[in-house]
């Protein structure tokens, strides 16, 4: 069964139903059964109802995710599951190559066979050799004004990443903060967050600590510390990172039942510590200890700068300063500086477009994206990119972080780019990426 939840392979596609298709093998073939999806289940382009068998290749489409259905039915086939030839004609497999998604986890593991009628989603996962709780990653693209949306006190509180996207590795919103619709102070048990200020003005107060931020800065907050924020210049517009994921669910079950209020902070690791409008307490006596995080706050003319290629990166957020949960970089890309197509092993990759524009290939799809669009690129899947506007002002996240150490080393030593991509986990493409040309339109539409 394949599904965006509760199906042996997941696969965190919000286009798709949560238990979409089943694929299967029989005597007679394989088969393809929609299971009354949403949107529907494709075969070579036709919607299909109901059970289909197939009787050769077939290209599948689920959602925003396409497939090759390669049918086996080889005498002599090793069997994936034994290692061992056999001499009998077997039963008909499958093999599911991804074409539109990410590959499994790595970039090397893009097939997985369904062996003898079987299609556990554990069997399948020992075949390929990853964790069967890993779900599939999908790339994707959300344009600015799009992402799922709920209000929370007369402030709007757009996802662009959700944690199911993203594997639960974070999740990113864009928020529309009016002054006087702030959560009161608070502790976080769970995740480390980060504020970006596309616009307006706001003051923090962590612990003993006192922040301001204008438009362009960057406020971290490490979990575990009483904190409390206000608006002061009518509306602010923000990007709230959290890492690990899980705070935009809190986001959503608060929207749909505020009266559970104090039991949904509870199961999501909030500690209230005040009342709405109430400054936060002084923290002395339960202040971080030398061993854990600190708030910080750049400035938006703040951070390690350097070049790469004739562009400019901008670090805003490293490792030391995070412990590794993520790194954030702001970079002047310019047209010809982009790198070549390549692999992250180590790291997710998350672009949004201050201005300009861009073309991402990756995964068989193609991104369009402008200003306040966000792109999403997994981990272990290949990639590249190309700025179309000459210049392109770029957020750049990394979860987790450790690529800004690598572009603080690249810069230095640009001779050893392949020595310094094994180091870091980055790896040429095998094959040039073709990208298509930019449009004479921005592209509308977005696909969470």
């Amino acid at each position: 069964m394949i599904g965006s939840e509760s199906a042996h392979v997941t696969i965190p596609d919000v286009d798709l139903s949560r238990r979409h298709a089943v694929l299967r093998t029989t005597p007679r073939g394989v088969e393809v059964e929609d299971l009354g999806s949403r949107n529907g289940t494709f075969v070579d382009g036709v919607r299909i109802s109901g059970r289909v068998r197939l009787d050769g290749p077939a290209r599948l489409r689920m959602g925003a995710s396409e497939f090759e259905l390669l049918p086996e039915q080889t005498t002599a086939k090793q069997d994936p599951a034994a290692g061992q030839p056999s001499g009998r004609r077997q039963r008909p497999g499958v093999e599911l190559v991804a074409v539109g998604f990410a590959a499994l986890v790595s970039a090397a593991v893009v097939v997985v066979y369904f062996a003898n009628g079987s299609s556990s989603g554990v069997k399948l996962a020992s075949q390929v050799n990853i964790p069967s709780h890993r779900p599939l990653l999908v790339p994707f693209i959300v344009h600015a004004g799009a992402g799922s949306t709920v209000t929370l006190r007369g402030s709007r509180y757009v996802t662009k990443a959700s944690s199911d996207a993203t594997g639960g590795a974070f999740s990113l919103l864009q928020i529309d903060l009016h002054h006087g619709s702030e959560p009161p102070p608070h502790i976080h048990h769970h995740e480390v967050e980060g504020f970006y200020l596309l616009s307006g003005t706001m003051v923090f107060k962590v612990g003993q600590q006192t922040f301001r931020a204008g438009t362009g800065d960057f406020v971290f907050l490490p979990k575990g510390i009483v904190h409390g924020y206000q608006v002061t210049s009518g509306v602010a517009r923000v990007l709230l990172l959290a890492v690990p994921g899980g705070l935009d669910k809190f986001f959503g079950a608060l929207a749909r039942s505020p009266a559970l209020a104090r039991q949904l902070s509870r199961r999501y690791g909030i500690q209230p510590a005040g009342r709405p409008g109430q400054a936060a307490p002084p923290q002395s006596a339960t202040a971080p200890p030398a061993h854990t995080l600190f708030p910080f706050v750049t400035l938006a003319d703040g951070g390690l700068s350097v070049i790469l290629r004739d562009s400019r990166y901008t670090i805003k957020a490293d490792t030391q300063g995070t412990g590794g949960a993520f790194a954030l970089l702001q970079i002047d890309l310019h047209h010809g500086s982009e790198p070549p197509a390549h692999i992250h092993n180590h790291e997710a990759e998350i672009f949004y477009l201050l201005s300009g524009t861009m073309v991402f290939s990756t995964g068989g799809k193609a991104f369009q994206a402008g200003a306040g669009d966000l792109v999403f690129l997994p981990r272990g899947l290949q990639h590249a990119y190309e700025v179309t506007s000459g210049v392109a002002n770029v957020l750049l996240l990394a979860v987790p972080s450790g690529l800004e150490q690598f572009f603080k080393v690249f810069s230095k030593n640009p001779g050893l780019v392949q020595q310094l991509g094994q180091k870091f986990g980055i790896q040429p493409g095998a094959a040039p990426v073709s990208l298509p040309p930019p449009p004479t339109t921005k592209k509308k539409g977005a696909h969470k």
